[in-house]
């Protein structure tokens, strides 16, 4: 706005296979955690590279903001063995589970996960206004309350979730409480 109230900055980007896989080769991962985040705009043309961001031992996380969701669905699976952190906004989370009702739809993907390889330690569904949904590795699911703001814009809203959550788990806070 003229006035400078509101101010949205946008820099979209790309990036190449070469460039993400050249910055985990050289990463020098130390006992400080090293996380791997990728927005939903990029995850179908960086998945090949997330398992090797794993193995360098690197937390790898991703959310659901921008993701096709037809490849979502199609890719759910490997999306949940990948991952350590997953973040799906409810739309995504209907889409890869099939449900509409959010609970419903991460019983679902715990279900799913138990005949996988490797689950993600946390999903957490956003629910706008009404919070959060997190569930851990082992089922444990919670609803958590929005804190209750006046509302100027709801642009970066998820990212600015996705950013301070992250922030919290790699400082060992617990799951709920970085909700």
């Amino acid at each position: 706005e003229q006035d400078g109230r509101h101010t949205i900055v946008n820099e979209p980007i790309a990036l190449a296979d070469v460039d993400v896989r050249a910055f985990i080769a050289k990463a020098n991962v130390t006992d400080m955690p090293w996380c791997l985040h990728f927005e939903g705009y990029v995850v179908a043309s960086q998945i090949d590279v997330v398992s090797e961001a794993r193995n360098k031992g690197m937390v790898t996380s991703m959310h659901s903001a921008g993701l096709d969701q037809a490849w979502l669905r199609n890719n759910g699976d490997l999306v949940l063995c990948l991952f350590d952190y997953v973040v799906l906004s409810r739309e995504a989370l209907a889409s890869v589970s099939g449900k509409q009702e959010p609970r419903d739809g991460l019983l679902e993907l715990h279900a799913r996960s138990a005949r996988l390889e490797r689950t993600p330690e946390v999903i957490v569904v956003t629910l706008g206004a009404a919070g959060a949904l997190v569930m851990k590795r082992d089922g444990t699911l919670r609803h958590i309350e929005a804190p209750r703001v006046v509302v100027r814009d709801t642009t970066g809203a998820g990212d600015s979730f996705v950013g301070a959550y992250l922030t919290f788990l790699l400082h060992g806070v617990d799951p709920f409480v970085a909700a």
